[in-house]
């Protein structure tokens, strides 16, 4: 039913409004501007994040190192792919 409809619809507005004050708080950004890149709904990078303050800090990739036993050896690898 429509009415249905606009309730809910009533209902995601009023969250949003409540997510965008939370994040005005937080970081002091414009509301504005919070709204906007909430309805872009887009990836924004760790130096945006940073700089807009919805982060802290930008951790730095770390490499892997496994030790695999088979067969009574011992078989050292280092995958010099970084995970983050």
């Amino acid at each position: 039913d429509a009415n249905e409809f606009i309730k809910k619809a009533e209902e995601l507005r009023a969250i949003e409004n409540n997510l965008v004050d939370f994040y005005v708080n937080q970081t002091g950004v414009e509301k504005q501007m919070i709204f906007d890149l909430m309805q872009q709904d887009k990836f924004v990078s760790s130096e945006v994040a940073l700089e807009l303050k919805f982060a802290t800090e930008i951790l730095q990739p770390i490499k892997a190192f496994a030790t695999i036993k088979n067969q009574n050896k011992t078989i050292d690898r280092v995958d010099s792919t970084d995970l983050t």
